[in-house]
């Protein structure tokens, strides 16, 4: 592609946009850099391209719009409010924007007027597909295959780890996890995220202490956080109740940036 390809990415949704800059700057020479609000970024997601910056949410936008102005490519992951403001002024830059769950869930024609105006759409997991316009492009996520690895050492059976997040809590999933851990006479540790933030970089040593990860039941998808623990060796309890015990080949990471940097060439030649 001659030059060095640059990418933006704007936001860092469950440390997606770091995870695939560092893969990306390490397998295809391009640069890659993320812009990301400190006040945002609780569990320090931003662990490559960073550093997160102290900035309120005008100035945020200001200064993203000023940046993009030196990248190829504008891939903007959850914050869709931005797409307006640099198609407005950078109508020719390639814009993609990454969907990430509840982001655009039951939402595609109330976003309409903000990913209509981009080049491409990734969504993370299938059941965003739900409403999506044509086009839609299902790419999983990757998982940090370097950071979440199996510490057996850690490990405590007969035990099992959900997480919850005060913001989107939901009662009859907690009630389902409860019952799944009575039932199978396993020992259960609840984590309110929220409340007892967590690293990102921590987050290998928490999953490890445990046997089984619960993810939640009313969402037919695997999360994030249940990719990292399959990544770790650690058996996941699927939304249907199944029990997962290998990281999937889509969400290894290699795999997720390959597909990312032909679409970021596709979209370039077009």
């Amino acid at each position: 592609m001659g030059a060095t390809l640059k990418i933006l990415h704007i936001w860092n949704t469950a440390g997606v946009a770091s995870t695939i800059a560092k893969f990306m700057d390490r397998l295809y020479s391009t640069e890659s850099m993320i812009l990301m609000r400190a006040l945002k970024d609780q569990f320090k997601l931003t662990y490559y391209g960073g550093p997160s910056i102290n900035l309120g949410s005008k100035h945020f936008i200001i200064h993203a719009i000023i940046e993009a102005r030196k990248y190829d490519i504008i891939h903007v992951h959850y914050y869709d409010r931005i797409i307006p403001f640099i198609k407005g002024i950078y109508n020719n830059k390639k814009v993609i924007m990454h969907y990430h769950g509840d982001d655009i869930r039951k939402k595609w024609e109330e976003k309409r007027e903000r990913w209509m105006r981009t080049n491409a759409i990734i969504i993370s997991t299938a059941d965003l597909l739900d409403g999506a316009p044509f086009g839609v492009i299902y790419i999983p996520n990757p998982i940090d295959t370097e950071l979440f690895q199996p510490m057996l050492e850690q490990r405590r059976f007969n035990t099992a780890l959900h997480i919850t997040y005060s913001r989107y809590q939901n009662d009859k999933d907690l009630e389902l996890v409860k019952e799944w851990a009575d039932k199978e006479r396993v020992k259960l540790t609840v984590i309110n995220r929220d409340e007892s933030p967590v690293p990102f970089l921590e987050m290998p040593r928490l999953l490890n202490r445990f046997e089984f990860f619960v993810d939640r039941f009313t969402i037919p998808s695997l999360s994030k956080t249940a990719l990292e623990a399959l990544a770790c060796g650690i058996k996941v309890v699927a939304w249907n109740g199944e029990i997962v015990e290998k990281l999937p080949e889509d969400n290894k990471p290699e795999i997720v940036v390959q597909r990312v940097y032909n679409l970021y060439k596709k979209i370039l030649d077009n």
